[in-house]
């Protein structure tokens, strides 16, 4: 392999990386849903147990879960079709992404629905799928912002797992907490980059 060929291939692979990085960024948007859809999600759930609108909770649930996927489906087609190539990196994102929202279902729904647990423990999970998906999508995409977002995560799972008997609503307020430094501010931070990396361009 000659000085040119290898040359070649470093254009070639920082190319790629540049492509990952917008990839990145221009998914944030898929971040921000996500953490707005989860935050509604759990306001709205904590208003209907602060008023004890126990039998409303199940099927709230259950709409809000399957509008959200839906809502999401879309979003995801629509980058997706704006998209002219569809890189590795890009395509490990989503399955992630999917592989830890189905594991939500199963642990926020369907366990606790045929009581294999109770179902305050179904927040601990969630927190720990967070985490997951959060640390990977830092790995996959070199954000360090994700990092912190995963171990943040995986606090808030700690703090709800020791802390079930506590009068105080720890996991409604640990759940929004883990979501708005999960989803929220990561979503600003890679808009915020996506913006500045297009005006960089644009000069």
């Amino acid at each position: 392999m000659n000085h040119d060929q290898i040359q070649q291939e470093i254009s070639i692979m920082k190319k790629m990386v540049e492509k990952a990085k917008t990839d990145s960024a221009e998914s944030g948007r898929l971040y921000l849903f996500i953490g707005t859809a989860c935050i509604v999600y759990v306001v709205v759930v904590m208003i209907l147990e602060g008023l004890r609108l126990f039998s409303w909770t199940l099927p709230a649930m259950i709409a809000m879960t399957v509008v959200c996927a839906i809502a999401g489906y879309f979003i995801v087609a629509r980058e997706e079709r704006k998209a002219q190539v569809m890189t590795w990196p890009k395509k490990i994102n989503r399955a992630v992404i999917f592989i830890c929202s189905m594991a939500m279902v199963l642990t926020g729904f369907v366990f606790p629905v045929t009581k294999l647990y109770a179902w305050s423990l179904s927040p601990v999970f969630a927190a720990l799928l967070f985490g997951i998906m959060l640390f990977t999508s830092g790995a996959i995409y070199e954000f360090p912002v994700f990092y912190w977002s995963g171990l943040i995560s995986w606090a808030g799972a700690c703090v709800m797992a020791f802390t079930q008997n506590s009068t105080f609503p720890v996991r409604g307020v640990a759940i929004l907490i883990i979501l708005i430094a999960g989803f929220i501010v990561p979503a600003a931070v890679l808009n915020k980059k996506y913006k500045n990396r297009g005006h960089g361009h644009a000069s």
